[in-house]
């Protein structure tokens, strides 16, 4: 490891106790999408005139996704029609997407990504850990590249679960509770690809560009 990070820190762009400005509000996508899966599922269960209605708005938004090449497919089968088992992963879907949509939009507007930069965290790191700045450097980059990129490997395979059909789940007649469960589950999960890959690349920019540099120091 070179002279830099053996011996100093390059200097954190924030005080090292000072907090960023939050990340935009999430809770009204998350309440939205809540609430339509939760409503969808029991009316499907218990209110079959209510959920024609719900179901007349929701198939073509649904059906509509094909257009872009995106084809739904139902992540629960069971006793109730295909229609609602697809519809309910649609929603799912729909919700993750519009999360991370959302997510990028907000990168792009305000130049920033889901996390401390890669010498803000360092820095961070460093102070709580009291570990020395090598180690700091190794154990932060291990935990961004293989850990926070597996973990965004997989939240991607929940967010396109619906499309591909890689899981399928069996619920029981009157199963609500896990019908609902297993599709906010996904819906969820699948919000987070977007954040988690802002991260892995930023360092990933940053680590090529301080490369570079210490290379070619007139560039």
């Amino acid at each position: 490891m070179d002279e830099g990070i053996n011996n100093k820190v390059i200097s954190p762009s924030l005080p090292i106790d000072q907090t960023r400005e939050q990340w935009f509000s999430s809770v009204p996508i998350y309440v939205v999408f809540l609430v339509l899966i939760i409503v969808y599922a029991f009316s499907g269960f218990y209110f079959h005139r209510f959920n024609e209605v719900l179901a007349g708005c929701l198939t073509p938004i649904v059906n509509g996704l094909g257009f872009v090449g995106i084809k739904i497919a139902p992540i629960l089968v069971g006793p109730l029609d295909d229609v609602f088992y697809k519809n309910l992963s649609g929603l799912s879907f729909i919700g993750a997407s519009t999360y991370n949509l959302a997510s990028f939009v907000y990168m792009i507007v305000h130049r920033r990504v889901a996390a401390l930069s890669c010498v803000d965290a360092h820095a961070k790191l460093m102070k709580r850990k009291q570990w020395g700045a090598k180690k700091t450097w190794l154990i932060l980059h291990f935990y961004v590249y293989v850990g926070v990129s597996a973990l965004g490997v997989f939240l991607t395979a929940c967010l396109l679960n619906g499309v591909f059909h890689w899981w399928v789940f069996a619920v029981a007649r009157g199963d609500v509770l896990n019908a609902c469960l297993i599709s906010i589950y996904f819906c969820f999960a699948g919000m987070m690809p977007t954040c988690l890959y802002s991260v892995v690349l930023q360092y990933a920019v940053f680590d090529v560009t301080y490369f570079f540099r210490k290379i070619y120091p007139k560039i």
